[in-house]
């Protein structure tokens, strides 16, 4: 997430073009800076607390998080000014991080007690 910053930082992405440039989701516009803004808050705050606190309905937020979190920079990373730069690529890279996550199935049978 730092690096995707930094490179966006570099490419000209600042603050206020991060804000004017929208896709739209489920008819809504939503800014690059409210995405990676949503994205970072959940990778910093939100993974960490919920891995941390017993619950049993953590893990399946973490998955719900992280189809959103995917869904979002799927979105942004489709739009025609990300296409072909470095910003685009750092987005697909984070995108691809996401799309690792393993499946919950295996998750659980790797935390279940014995």
């Amino acid at each position: 997430m730092a690096q995707l910053n930094v490179i966006a930082q570099r490419e000209g992405y600042d603050a206020e073009k991060r804000s004017a440039l929208t896709v739209t989701l489920d008819r809504r516009p939503m800014s690059m800076a409210v995405i990676l803004e949503a994205v970072r808050h959940n990778l910093s705050a939100e993974y960490p607390m919920l891995l941390n606190t017993p619950g049993e309905y953590n893990l399946g937020t973490i998955y719900a998080l992280n189809h959103d979190d995917r869904y979002r920079l799927k979105c942004l990373s489709d739009h025609e000014d990300l296409q072909g730069t470095p910003t685009g690529q750092a987005i697909g890279e984070l995108l691809a991080h996401l799309d690792a996550i393993p499946p919950q199935e295996e998750v659980e049978a790797n935390t279940q007690p014995t």
